[in-house]
């Protein structure tokens, strides 16, 4: 907790000075000095009215008035150095001129915002989670919000708040990206604002298997088996990696299938049983039929080298749609964190 120093003024030679506490022993002092690193002496019509935090850096600072202008001037303070200065604004972001009747009779925070939270650590990284703590050094929180940023290389960074309810001091964040990098903080709330940020943690998140979705689009035949074309990654630059299953969502067709075509075969042959690999609403591919499809239980893939999907698609559904969307599991290489 910061501790009260004392600001003297000396009305006859108008020099400010600053004596540093420890409870009722004076530790040290020091004239104020101006931002040229000289003392500042200033008399009447100045006088000073106030000392408060104008500018929430935890640093005290002076405020003065001027009796026959009627400015109010803001120091602010490191110590006792004057490091800048400004005359009060209005809203209007004019210069405020208050005089008599009107005086100055007190200073202080009457919109509380929240102490910042401390001590923010890591206490577990989990797939697609990281959990955390922190101290809750306030009372007048209405909760916390803690904000992250992911990055991986090659990959679109992942940004977001979660928020936890008031006099939290643990929480975990889901959802995350695998082999992502994450920076987390923490801020307090309430109706006045937030907190200043606490301390920043780093996380990195396990390399696991992600899913996304992969539209299969329909081909114009004359006659014959109607044929769905796809292929991953479609367009822009993604890591490598593996794929490791397809399936199928239930889309509402009625016995809606794939018949993925195996190596060395082409869509005419999709009534073939031997020479594809069907795979039904709601199915996922095993290890076996992804070797049928691929030749390998986990074909690679690369921006320049995209992994084809090639099926035919029925249904008893009178309706043919002009394009049929896959789920799939990927896995990608374990990458360098971009910077």
């Amino acid at each position: 907790m910061k501790k009260s120093d004392i600001l003297w003024y000396n009305s006859s030679t108008g020099e400010t000075q600053v004596w540093y506490m420890d409870g009722h022993r004076v530790v040290g002092r020091g004239t104020v000095l101006g931002q040229n690193g000289n003392p500042v002496f200033i008399g009447p019509p100045f006088s000073i009215v106030g000392i408060g935090d104008m500018n929430g850096n935890g640093n005290a600072d002076i405020v003065w008035h001027h009796s026959q202008t009627n400015e109010t001037q803001v120091w602010y303070m490191d110590g006792h150095r004057v490091v800048g200065r400004g005359t009060v604004l209005g809203q209007d972001g004019n210069p405020a001129f208050i005089g008599p009747p009107f005086s100055i009779v007190g200073i202080g925070e009457f919109n509380p915002r929240p102490n910042a939270p401390t001590n923010l650590r890591v206490t577990n990284v989990a797939a697609g989670t990281v959990n955390l703590s922190w101290t809750d050094q306030s009372e007048n929180e209405d909760g916390f919000s803690i904000r992250f940023s992911g990055k991986r290389a090659l990959s679109s960074d992942h940004t977001g708040t979660q928020s936890v309810d008031r006099d939290s001091a643990t929480a975990s964040l889901t959802g995350l990206r695998g082999n992502y990098e994450y920076t987390i903080s923490v801020v307090a709330f309430n109706t006045f604002g937030e907190s200043q940020s606490s301390n920043e943690v780093r996380a990195t998140t396990p390399n696991v298997a992600e899913t996304t979705t992969v539209s299969l689009n329909r081909q114009v035949i004359v006659q014959g088996f109607v044929p769905y074309l796809g292929q991953f990654p479609l367009f822009g630059v993604v890591p490598a990696g593996r794929l490791l299953r397809i399936r199928l969502p239930q889309s509402g067709f009625s016995n809606s299938a794939l018949s993925f075509l195996k190596p060395g075969h082409s869509t005419e042959e999709c009534g073939n049983a031997s020479a594809v690999v069907v795979i039904g609403e709601g199915q996922t591919t095993t290890s076996a039929q992804m070797m049928d499809i691929y030749g390998v239980a986990e074909p690679r893939f690369t921006t320049t080298a995209p992994i084809p999907f090639i099926a035919c698609y029925s249904t008893d559904s009178a309706a043919i749609p002009n394009f049929v969307t896959i789920e799939i599991d990927v896995i990608y290489d374990m990458a360098v964190l971009s910077t």
